[in-house]
C-alpha cells in the first residue's frame, strides 16, 4: 500500500479529516519533517507490519496516527522534558476528539518507551513504538544527508572551484 493509500482506509477518516490533526502540518518534528508527515509515515509502517503479522491493524494504524498528537512546537514551546511528557499530552488530546480502544491508548501512551516507565502492553503498541523509532531515525538520516549535501555543495562551490580556477590561471601564465 502506498502512503496515499492511508487516505482510503475507512477507519482513519475521522482522524485524517480532523482540523486539529491537520494542524500538525504546521509543526516541524524531526529534522525538517513535519509532525503530520512523520505520523503518516509511522502509521503506514505500523499498518503494514500489523497486517503482515495478522494483528489488529486498525488499532495499530490509529494509534500510530495519534502517537504525536500534541499540537505545539516542542522546539520553541510546550512543556519541559517533551520526550517524557508528550505521550500523556497526545493521549489527552486524542481522547477529546476520538473514541479510543485500549490498544490505541496504550500505543499513544507508551510509544516513547524506554523514556516512559512502562513498556507497551500489546503487540500493536510494540509495533507503533518500533515504527516510530524507525521512522524517526529515517527522518534524521534524511535531515543529515540534506545538510551533508549542502556542505558538499558549499565546499565545492566556495572552496574548490575558486582554488582550481586560481591554480589554472597561475598555470596559464607560467
Amino acid at each position: 500500500m502506498e502512503k496515499k493509500g492511508l487516505y482510503t482506509l475507512p477507519f482513519v477518516q475521522d482522524i485524517l479529516h480532523n482540523q486539529d490533526f491537520q494542524s500538525l502540518q504546521r509543526y516541524t518534528h524531526h529534522g525538517t519533517t513535519t509532525c503530520y508527515h512523520h505520523t503518516l509515515e509511522v502509521a503506514h509502517l505500523a499498518y503494514t507490519l500489523a497486517r503482515l503479522l495478522k494483528l489488529d491493524y486498525v488499532a495499530a494504524t490509529r494509534g500510530a496516527l495519534l502517537h504525536d498528537f500534541f499540537m505545539y512546537n516542542w522546539r520553541t514551546g510546550g512543556p519541559r522534558l517533551h520526550g517524557f511528557r508528550h505521550p500523556r499530552i497526545a493521549l489527552n488530546n486524542a481522547s477529546k476528539h476520538f473514541v479510543l480502544s485500549p490498544k490505541e491508548k496504550d500505543s499513544i501512551l507508551r510509544h516513547m518507551w524506554p523514556l516512559t516507565p512502562l513498556p507497551p502492553r500489546y503487540p500493536e503498541s510494540w509495533i507503533v513504538m518500533l515504527a516510530d523509532k524507525i521512522v524517526s531515525t529515517m527522518d534524521y538520516i534524511r535531515f543529515v544527508k540534506s545538510k551533508l549535501a549542502l556542505l558538499n555543495y558549499s565546499i565545492h562551490t566556495f572552496i574548490w572551484v575558486p582554488l582550481l580556477s586560481r591554480f589554472n590561471r597561475q598555470k596559464q601564465y607560467s
